[in-house]
Order: structure tokens, then sequence, then C-alpha cells
């Protein structure tokens, strides 16, 4: 979690200026594209860096242990799985909360609160 942390850290204040500078001229004006193409971006470095990881405690310890009799290709097929769901729920509620933060004015936060909050 802490390298996840340190980074979207590194991303967002070192790196991410400059690839913001990179999709301006593929994504125009369009500050819906460019959320997405920096989300993609962001979250690809993000399991890019996370995957060794993952891949040490999801498969070869649970095999060291004998918790598992799961095959290499079937744990990579099971990480696409989890891609192919997570990415686009976590896009929507993304783009929900921007268009909340870009439409809703300075009370947004309202808003975005669970049902009772406000």
């Amino acid at each position: 979690m802490l390298l996840n942390l340190l980074v979207l850290g590194v991303l967002a204040l070192l790196a991410g200026p400059r690839v913001n500078q990179l999709l301006e001229p593929w994504t125009g004006d369009s500050r819906w594209l460019r959320l997405i193409a920096l989300a993609f971006v962001y979250a690809s470095c993000l399991e890019l860096v996370s995957l060794p990881f993952a891949f040490w405690s999801g498969y070869v310890l649970e095999h060291r242990y004998q918790l598992s009799n799961q095959t290499w290709p079937r744990w990579l097929w099971r990480k696409v799985k989890g891609y192919l769901v997570g990415g686009p729920l976590g896009l929507l509620l993304l783009l929900g909360l921007y268009f909340l933060l870009w439409h809703g004015g300075p009370w947004w936060w309202l808003w975005a609160a669970p049902p009772g909050w406000g």
C-alpha cells in the first residue's frame, strides 16, 4: 500500500503534468477524454508496480504452503477477469465523482455523500 501511495505521489506531482501534455494532442479540449486517458495511464502504472507483489502473494506463497492448486494460466485469467470487471466499474465511479465535482458547484460533496449524511 505504501508503494502504491508513493507511485501515486510521483505520478501526480512529477509525471502528471508531463503525461497531461503528452495526452493533450490526442484528447483535444475534451476534459472527459483526458480524464479517461489519465485514469488508464495511472491504473496501468499502479498495476505494473503492484503485479509482482500480487503474483508473489497470490500464487507463489499459496503454492509454497500448498494452499492452492491453481495453475499459472488460471491465476492470470483470474487477474484479467478482475480487470474486466473492476476497470469499467472503477471508471464509472471516477466519471461520476468528476461529474459531481465539475457540475455540482461548491455543494458537490453533499451530492456525493451517502444517503442520510446530508
